[in-house]
């Protein structure tokens, strides 16, 4: 009996699933989250993601959102999410909230889109988002402003965050400091054991740093070896000390790299804005930056300036 033989078909096609059967799911109302992204202010691109209840908008440190700039009152507006929509109300504030150009004068709507201007310092724009949606936000952030080897802020970040601080720091009368930091003798970090090892110990004296810093201190790499730390309400004396806690706890870690160990030290120099003829963040910066290079020259591993005997 002959084998009976399948017609072939006319067209071959790679194509197992029809558009029409793809579909992407839409969130749903209970799954979209209220979002203010600062498009003018300290943290630009930075994304804030309201909590249902009350969100405070201010300078305080118990802010919701805080936004540490001058021009933005302690508590200056607040954000009511409820289950109908989201209310924006101004606090008192003394520079007052705009929103579509008007200064609020009592409870506002807010619609996807919305831009509020605090003060004239920042401007948020607010908007309903997935999941999805936010966390693209937040990873674009992260790109903008951290370094992607060491997870550090960049020096974008550092001047921004400067720039917000000194005024905060002059109106309260307080000091803040600055911690310029550099691994000595990188170099030949590299040229002895390979550019794999000069990332490695990169991430592991980041990882000392930030076991001895506060929250509120602020670290940036700056340059390929050199990183900063932003101390805030801290005086030379304390900032030094700090500065000492941190040579000791990197010249103390263990650094290895395939089983062989490697040295690692690090010179810090130490500047605060309350000394003399420190008027502007760039001073400030500069004065860290010269006792950097003067604990250098001093021999490295050490930091400046010396404490007084």
């Amino acid at each position: 009996m002959a084998k009976r033989v399948e017609p072939e078909p006319e067209h071959e096609t790679t194509e197992r699933y029809p558009l029409e059967s793809i579909r992407v799911e839409e969130p749903g109302p209970s799954e979209l989250v209220g979002t203010l992204t600062m498009l003018k202010g300290p943290r630009l691109g930075a994304v804030y993601q309201l909590k249902r209840g009350r969100n405070v908008l201010g300078r305080s440190r118990d802010a919701s959102v805080r936004i540490p700039l001058d021009g933005v009152s302690r508590r200056h507006a607040q954000i009511l999410v409820e289950e109908t929509g989201c209310l924006i109300e101004d606090l008192g504030s003394t520079n007052g909230t705009h929103i579509r150009g008007d200064r609020l004068e009592g409870p506002v709507e807010l619609h996807d889109g919305d831009r509020i201007n605090l003060g004239g310092e920042v401007v948020l724009r607010f908007t309903h988002e997935g999941a999805l949606e936010q966390q693209l936000r937040e990873d674009l952030y992260d790109l903008a402003t951290r370094d992607p080897l060491t997870k550090t802020y960049n020096r974008r970040v550092l001047e921004e965050r400067m720039d917000s601080e000194w005024p905060w720091a002059v109106r309260h009368e307080k000091a803040c400091s600055l911690l310029s930091i550099d691994i000595d003798h990188f170099k030949n970090v590299n040229d002895s054991y390979g550019h794999c090892a000069g990332d490695e110990v990169l991430r592991q004296v980041v990882d000392v740093i930030y076991q001895t810093i506060r929250r509120e201190d602020l670290l940036a790499r700056v340059g390929g070896e050199e990183f900063a730390v932003l101390c805030r309400a801290t005086h030379l004396e304390d900032a030094r000390v700090l500065a000492e806690r941190i040579r000791t706890g990197v010249a103390s870690e263990s650094f290895t790299w395939r089983g062989r160990e490697i040295v690692v030290t690090v010179s810090i120099g130490v500047a605060a804005s309350t000394e003399t003829d420190i008027e502007s963040p760039e001073a400030l910066c500069s004065l860290a930056d010269e006792r950097l290079y003067a604990a250098k020259e001093r021999g490295r591993n050490c930091v400046e300036p010396q404490p007084d005997r």
